[in-house]
């Protein structure tokens, strides 16, 4: 597994909470970003891996496309295509 997939859940903080809210997920939202930025993984990519996880947690519907949103606000603009 790629070490950035290891990272996802620190965003979350390890749970179903909002992307990146607490100044601590943020701080771990970040390292993970750039951890993904020094292996070159597209948004694409970020975006199936990061969907993956939160279905793993049972994160289903609106919730799911809630949780999505602010991934895309914070992770999409900084990685490529």
């Amino acid at each position: 597994m790629e070490a950035w997939k290891k990272l996802i859940g620190g965003g979350f903080a390890g749970m179903d909470a909002p992307f990146a809210l607490h100044p601590n997920d943020q701080e771990r939202a970040m390292n993970m970003i750039a951890v993904m930025q020094a292996a070159n993984v597209s948004w694409s990519e970020a975006e199936a891996a990061i969907r993956e996880y939160l279905l793993a947690q049972g994160v289903h519907g609106p919730r799911l496309e809630k949780q999505m949103r602010l991934v895309n606000e914070l992770v999409r603009p900084r990685l490529r295509g």
